[in-house]
């Protein structure tokens, strides 16, 4: 979690933000995202990137509106599939709380 606030910090510090926010603190906003963690070992908490993980965060993204980039799939399948163009976006969106219980 530290790595992640580390990072949180300084984005929040270039938007001119005068919060900080401690690894704890993260800990909390990502299981309210639902974006488990997990214990790491002697390093702390951490997430591990599963793919749903990783479709997760890219759905989240999309949702609030950051605009991924539009890659090749062999950059970043994710984005790639991400792409409003394809179609995958557009059948995400539309699933019920329940199937998108199943992938999460």
């Amino acid at each position: 979690m530290k790595a992640i606030a580390q990072q949180a910090n300084l984005l929040l510090e270039q938007k001119h933000e005068i919060v900080s926010l401690q690894p704890r603190a993260v800990g909390g906003i990502l299981r309210d995202l639902q974006i488990p963690t997990e214990r790491l070992g002697a390093q702390g908490r951490g997430v591990l990137l599963l793919k749903k993980i990783r479709e997760r965060i890219h759905f989240l993204a999309m949702d609030q509106g950051i605009d991924l980039p539009t890659t090749r799939p062999g950059t970043c399948q994710l984005c790639f599939e991400a792409d409003p163009t394809n179609g995958w976006y557009e059948a995400f969106k539309e699933m019920t709380p329940e199937q998108l219980d199943e992938i999460y």
